[in-house]
């Protein structure tokens, strides 16, 4: 086989330096602040659903936090911090009625509905032949947060003939508000 390209010399070759036609500005120590500060309210969301839905009253905190720093979720002082803030969300009486060692609960599981949809209540109470079902928010109040947690309660309904009350629950805040 024989090669049949033909090689030429190049005597010049325009170009033109593409930094005197764009500039370009970046912010990116603004996008990284930005970005850094998103996570962590998004891993601090997390962090607190993970330990809410592993307790049943405040006796379960060091010990929930514990279990997550063996699992190497998170790091000793974060435990540390997580320990304190559950305990003190769990001081505030109106929340802490929803963490009562004498309640059967189920904690993050999910309602697949007949059309494949699936939801996930943070925390369902079964108290006196009714069902009470808890969303826990971190963020700030939404109207999009009440309609959720609505959705729950009538599928709920809907597969119990018991009473389901629904509330929210802005940790943040330490705020319970009921929704009907």
């Amino acid at each position: 086989k024989t090669d049949n390209t033909q090689s030429e010399k190049l005597t010049s070759y325009n170009s033109n330096p593409w930094s005197r036609k764009l500039r370009l500005k970046t912010h990116s120590s603004d996008l990284m602040d930005a970005v850094s500060e998103s996570a962590e309210k998004l891993n601090y969301g997390k962090l607190m659903h993970q330990l809410l839905s592993e307790i049943t009253s405040d006796k379960d905190v060091n010990d929930a936090a514990e279990k997550m720093v063996f699992e190497g979720v998170i790091s000793r002082d974060e435990g540390d911090e997580l320990i304190k803030t559950v305990h003190e969300i769990l001081s505030v009486q109106e929340i802490a009625v929803f963490f009562n060692a004498k309640d059967e609960f189920i904690a993050e599981k999910e309602l697949i509905l007949p059309g494949g949809q699936i939801l996930r209540p943070d925390r369902v109470l079964m108290r006196d032949n009714k069902i009470i079902v808890i969303d826990f928010k971190t963020g700030k109040r939404e109207k999009k947060h009440e309609e959720q947690v609505k959705n729950y309660a009538s599928v709920l309904s809907e597969m119990s003939s018991d009473p389901v009350e629904s509330f929210l629950i802005y940790l943040t805040e330490k705020a319970v508000l009921k929704v009907d």
